[in-house]
This record gives structure tokens, C-alpha cells and sequence, in this order.
């Protein structure tokens, strides 16, 4: 059976979407793939920065002159001001990361590290202001009048509610760094133990502070690797979508059968980009050995539109249960309330035989849920 020529399809999409709207969505394009890769410089920043804190910070005796010369000195101010800004990246990493798996589940639990890590390290800061600017004061007022008197106030600085808000805050960042390695581990997108490294050393970080300057260095070293491995795997994804909004001529395909889930294409090797929630109206969803849309009535069927380049379509409907399906145009709305012109595979006459499959009906149904779509629409799949 000879498949139809996708590209005398695309025209049709291409000028319907030549209106202004359409420039806004050519426009974000590029932008998808540079925040990606913005994500991944903050990442790799971080991580050095992590390392160059503890191997720039000053160590020595705190109680007397000596801690007092450490604490006035230019380099712990630069240290402490280094971590700062290494913990303030962190979050711009991680939304990077977030950014890269769009549509897939592991999304929902980088949503979540990133909520963790923005107010853990909101929790975090402010002790470290209290330990750069404060101990530096402190350091400078000791040598000034060449009594290590003032040193008692440090401990002041460093506990009481600023303490604990600082634990708080570490052990969010520390669940942070966990759900982040969960969330990659269970992508298709990043090698299963990249963000081990990265788990492991925020979790360290408490543990750390009661180690001398070598463990604090070989820790920093730990973190600093963990980072940069993610970044540089966020890179690389940054550069896939980058290839592919702007060399590969891509299909935008509404998708409303168990192909929806972006996660089971890649599980056949395809890279579907840009997956976003959307609906059609006036179509009713008919299941019966496999799926298909009727057009008429007021219904509204729910699914997923993404990106494939049209090699990757003919592959897809190239398999013997779906030979059958074609496409036609559809208009896409998404939840933003804007909406999107794209291709939608149906089957050209109607279903043969008994209508209903219980079976396909409760797999849509789990991956409707996966995907989050409305529970209302998800109770009215006909079975």
C-alpha cells in the first residue's frame, strides 16, 4: 500500500499558519533551543563555582587573630560571594532541564525540584549574607583593634533562627537534587545516572561543613562534577532541538490515541519535540480495534500536538496497525487558549464490525492520566 506524500499536506498547514500568530510561534523556535542551553551554562557555572569556594576559602583557627585575618580577608569575601552565586544558578539549571523534557512525565518532577530549589536556596542565602558580610566585618573590626574580643560575636551570626532556616533550606535543596536524579533517571532523553553525582553532593553538604579543607575541596569536586555532567548532557539536548527546529523539515501532528505520549515514541526511536496539550472540536473519539475521529456534533476530543520530521511520520505509519490511517488538517487548541494548525491521522471510512475495546479504552484512559488530561474528559472514553 503506498503511503500519501506528507509534503503536499504541509502546504496547506504552512499557509494557514502565515498569519501573525504564526510568526510568534517561528519566533520561539530558536529561543526553545537557546534556553536549553542557557540552562546548561548555569549548570556548569555552578558547578565550578561550588568547587572554587572551598579551595579559595580561607581556613584557620576562628578564635583567634588568626581566624580574624581569615575572616577580613579579600578571599573569603570573594568565596562566600562565589557560593552565592553558585547557589542562585542552580534553579536557572534546573529550569533548563525542566524545559528539555516538555511533555514527558519526568517534567512534572522537575517542576517539582525546581519549586524545591528556588525556596531552599531562599531559605539558604540569607545565612550565607550573614556569614559573608558579617564574619568579614567582624574580621576586619578584630584586626583593627588587635583583640580577637569580637570573634565571640561569630557564633551569634551562625545560629539561632538563621541556623535553622539554613538547615531547612539545605535539606530542600538536598530533596531537590534527589526528585532531579529521579527525574532523569526515569527519562529516555539523559543516561539513567547523570544526576547521581549531583544528588549525592548537595546531600553532602551539611556533612561537609564538619570535614577540613581537603574533604570540603573533594566535595566541591564531587558537586562541581555532578553539574557539569548534567550540563553538558543538557547541551547536547539543546543542540538536538536547535538541529531540529531549524534544519529538519518537521510535521506538527495532533495526536489523539496512545501515540500521545511522547515517552512511547521515544520508546520507538523517534524524537518528538515541542509535545504541548491541545484539543479539537466538533469530533467524536470512536474506538474499536483502534482508534479514530468522527468529524460532527459539539464534542471535544483532548490529546497531545508534537513535532516529527516527515521521516519520522512515514515510520510511524508504517507499522501494519496503523497502514490504514491518513491525514487531514486539523486546528489544535491549546490550553493557553491559542491555537495551531496540524495533521491528524484517521482512519478514511468508518470503523467495521463492533464498536467499543475495553481493553485500548483503559490503556488510553491510563496514558490520558499520565499526560494530564482533564478527568472528565478521561471519564467519558467510551469503552
Amino acid at each position: 500500500m503506498n503511503r500519501p506524500d506528507l509534503r503536499k499536506a504541509i502546504p496547506i498547514v504552512v499557509a494557514a499558519r502565515s498569519r501573525p500568530a504564526a510568526h510568534v510561534s517561528a519566533f520561539e523556535e530558536p529561543m526553545f533551543a537557546s534556553r536549553i542551553r542557557c540552562g546548561a551554562g548555569a549548570l556548569a557555572i555552578s558547578g565550578i563555582l561550588f568547587l572554587i569556594y572551598p579551595a579559595l576559602r580561607p581556613f584557620s583557627d576562628e578564635r583567634s587573630l588568626l581566624g580574624a585575618a581569615a575572616f577580613g580577608s579579600g578571599a573569603w569575601l570573594a568565596s562566600h560571594m562565589l557560593a552565592i552565586v553558585a547557589f542562585t544558578l542552580l534553579p536557572l539549571g534546573l529550569l533548563g532541564l525542566q524545559r528539555s523534557l516538555l511533555g514527558t512525565s519526568a517534567e512534572r518532577l522537575l517542576f517539582v525540584a525546581v519549586v524545591l530549589s528556588m525556596v531552599g536556596i531562599g531559605f539558604t542565602l540569607p545565612f550565607y549574607g550573614g556569614e559573608t558580610y558579617g564574619l568579614h566585618a567582624l574580621g576586619q573590626e578584630a584586626l583593627r583593634l588587635h583583640s580577637d574580643a569580637p570573634l565571640g560575636l561569630a557564633e551569634v551570626i551562625r545560629s539561632g533562627p538563621g541556623l535553622v532556616m539554613f538547615l531547612a533550606g539545605l535539606l530542600l535543596l538536598a530533596a531537590s537534587a534527589i526528585v532531579t536524579a529521579t527525574a532523569l533517571w526515569r527519562s529516555c532523553r539523559y543516561p539513567k545516572a547523570s544526576g547521581i553525582p549531583f544528588a549525592v553532593g548537595i546531600s553532602l553538604y551539611i556533612p561537609q561543613f564538619f570535614g577540613a579543607q581537603p574533604l570540603r575541596v573533594a566535595h566541591g569536586l564531587l558537586l562541581a562534577a555532578g553539574c557539569v555532567w548534567m550540563a553538558a548532557c543538557l547541551w547536547r539536548q539543546g543542540q538536538v532541538e536547535s538541529v531540529e527546529d531549524n534544519l529538519a523539515e518537521q510535521v506538527t501532528i495532533f495526536f489523539y490515541g496512545l501515540f500521545m505520549d511522547p515517552e512511547a515514541l521515544e520508546a520507538k526511536g523517534l524524537r518528538p519535540s515541542r509535545p504541548r496539550q491541545a484539543f479539537v472540536e466538533r469530533f467524536a473519539l470512536i474506538l474499536a480495534a483502534r482508534a479514530t475521529l468522527r468529524p460532527g456534533g459539539e464534542g471535544r476530543v483532548y490529546g497531545t500536538i508534537m513535532r516529527l520530521t516527515h521521516a519520522e511520520v512515514d515510520q510511524l505509519y508504517s507499522e501494519p496497525s496503523v497502514a490504514a490511517y491518513r491525514p487531514e488538517p486539523v486546528l489544535a487548541r491549546l490550553t493557553d487558549g491559542t491555537a495551531e494548525l496540524a495533521l491528524c491521522f484517521n482512519l478514511p471510512a468508518a470503523p467495521q464490525g463492533p464498536i467499543g475495546n475495553p481493553e485500548y479504552a483503559a490503556a488510553l484512559q491510563a496514558v490520558a492520566r499520565k499526560i494530564g488530561l482533564p478527568d472528565e474528559y478521561i471519564a467519558e472514553i467510551p469503552r
